[in-house]
């Protein structure tokens, strides 16, 4: 099941990402039938590596079922005390601190939505600094460090709270965007979302989430400010994201991959 090579380029050395990108294209050619997760990435095999079309299937990840609307207030109001010691309204980010996430640009952003308004939000990233990125410092510079939280690690059995106990989730993406599990957690949460329309993105958040054209910080500002100040839009995502999410499961993906499996088996 292969996703661009780019998931892994601001993640590791240069060199391991070239050779990622060799062993994905070798091992396309090798194969009988391809599964990619995402059309998105499907058009990358086809354009860049020249893989037929005809020989690869497309089966979308999805999130586990742990992750469901939880409408325990004293759970919520827990959760926002461990990670945040305060019970304010929080943004969340889940995922790799990968250059593809453009996390400098969430928290510009983020700090210039929250001066302009004097929100009393939070802004929580969880997700490992795989770049070094230092998370606290750049809050400083932009004078926002105490409104900044970075959880490198968290629990799995945690997700969900953290997901529930969001007012909402934002998830800068670039291109090189394979899926982004974390968006379908935080829709089968119930989290409304801001992400942006690139790679497979708008293939399974359109019309369930805002859509932001790119990740650059007047984007990604304007979502915030656009979603933050209208809770009917968040509940109207909010709704509509749970259910868009009940129609990807990996029950699906098993009984494709297994399709796949029989076909390739019996030719």
């Amino acid at each position: 099941n292969l996703g661009p090579a780019e998931n892994t380029i601001g993640s590791y050395q240069w060199w391991r990402s070239q050779a990622y990108e060799r062993l994905y294209k070798y091992s396309a050619h090798r194969a009988d039938m391809v599964l990619a997760c995402s059309h998105s990435v499907k058009r990358r095999l086809v354009e860049v590596y020249g893989v037929s079309e005809n020989k690869i299937q497309v089966t979308y990840l999805a999130a586990s079922s742990a992750f469901r609307p939880i409408i325990d207030k004293t759970s919520l109001e827990k959760t926002r005390q461990k990670y945040l010691c305060s019970n304010d309204p929080y943004i969340l980010f889940v995922g790799k601190l990968a250059r593809r996430h453009y996390i400098p640009n969430l928290i510009q952003a983020f700090a210039e939505v929250y001066k302009a308004h004097t929100l009393p939000h939070k802004l929580l990233i969880v997700g490992p600094d795989y770049l070094n990125l230092n998370v606290p410092r750049i809050a400083q510079k932009l004078g926002i460090k105490d409104a900044v939280i970075h959880i490198p690690y968290v629990n799995h059995l945690d997700l969900p709270l953290i997901y529930n106990a969001a007012e909402l989730f934002i998830y800068p993406a670039s291109e090189a965007e394979g899926f982004g599990i974390p968006v379908i957690e935080a829709m089968s949460c119930g989290t409304p979302v801001i992400t942006v329309n690139k790679g497979s993105l708008p293939e399974f958040a359109k019309g369930v989430s805002l859509l932001v054209e790119d990740s650059s910080v007047e984007q990604l500002k304007s979502g915030l400010e656009r979603l933050i100040y209208n809770p009917l839009l968040r509940k109207e995502f909010a709704d509509s994201g749970i259910e868009r999410a009940k129609s990807i499961t990996w029950k699906i993906t098993a009984e494709k991959t297994m399709d796949v499996l029989w076909q390739v088996a019996n030719s």
